[in-house]
């Protein structure tokens, strides 16, 4: 996902959603791409109705900019 990090609270409302689905979450990468935006990588497996709930959730959040999933079958 990329976001604005500047946006306010949005960085602890990001971290506290995905602290609260930590049992999806195998993996996470933070890159700045400027001065205000940052991507996120989040590496998830589970049951395809919880990832797309936590998707769903972390994409409403006002200056989330563009949230794409991403299936790989392994």
């Amino acid at each position: 996902m990329v976001y604005d990090h500047e946006a306010k609270g949005l960085e602890s409302d990001l971290t506290e959603t995905q602290h609260h689905h930590s049992d999806l979450i195998s993996a996470t990468m933070h890159i700045h791409l400027g001065e205000r935006d940052c991507l996120e990588a989040v590496a998830v497996k589970g049951k395809a109705s919880e990832i797309r709930h936590l998707s769903d959730e972390l994409a409403t959040k006002k200056g989330v900019k563009i949230l794409k999933a991403m299936i790989v079958s392994v």
